[in-house]
């Protein structure tokens, strides 16, 4: 097993800031790593975008094989520009996912809010036909009326790996991020903990065929 790198945090309270957001992500991959090593997965970020978060992933935590989709051509096109090593393929994720691949997780970062309920029961059906025997789904979204029902069914039906809650707005507020460059780290520290900010994020890892 190789040696990883997830991420080094500074001392420095406003980089802090601007850390926290992958930290979340890290201790999301330590807790699958501790039942499936990170180098073994095939994992497919559903919802990629412009493939920031998938180029990400080969950096720091370096997959088997990292796959993006997006319903937005343009976004594809502009992915497999930048990223030659990464696969990236158009998908509606309301239609079954067009590809032989199978995989180990799926990402959904902030898509699923965009569907009515019975949507994402859809999107959940298509996303568990293409994983791997105990693979997993992570979805990270607003936890409000949109997505509650989500949330609630998938902590019930499958066995949860890691769930949190967190502030994005905290992350991107720049006058809070200037702020926390004369801020001590244990102040950050509470601000982080007490989720000081707005449009709360849960994030859920699951993993699918294991009951809780």
């Amino acid at each position: 097993m190789t040696v990883r790198n997830m991420y080094h945090w500074t001392q420095e309270a406003h980089l802090y800031i601007d850390l926290m957001f992958k930290r979340e992500f890290v201790r999301g991959f330590r807790a699958i790593d501790a039942i499936k090593p990170i180098e073994t997965l095939n994992i497919l970020d559903a919802g990629c975008g412009f493939g920031s978060f998938t180029r990400e992933l080969a950096e720091y935590f370096e997959p088997i094989s990292i796959f993006g989709c997006d319903i937005d051509k343009k976004c594809i096109d502009t992915c497999k520009n930048k990223n030659t090593s990464i696969t990236y393929f158009v998908q509606d994720l309301l239609q079954p996912i067009q590809t032989s691949e199978s995989f180990d997780l799926v990402i959904l970062t902030t898509a699923m809010a965009q569907f009515s309920e019975t949507e994402q029961h859809n999107v959940l059906e298509n996303i568990k036909n293409k994983l791997n025997q105990g693979g997993f789904i992570w979805v990270v979204d607003v936890n409000n009326d949109a997505t509650e029902s989500i949330f609630s069914y998938l902590a019930s039906q499958h066995l949860v790996v890691y769930k949190n809650k967190y502030s994005k707005q905290l992350l991107n507020k720049f006058p809070i991020y200037s702020l926390t460059k004369y801020l001590p780290l244990s102040i950050v520290h509470i601000m982080d903990r007490l989720g000081i900010g707005s449009n709360v994020l849960t994030q859920i890892i699951l993993q699918i065929g294991r009951t809780p």
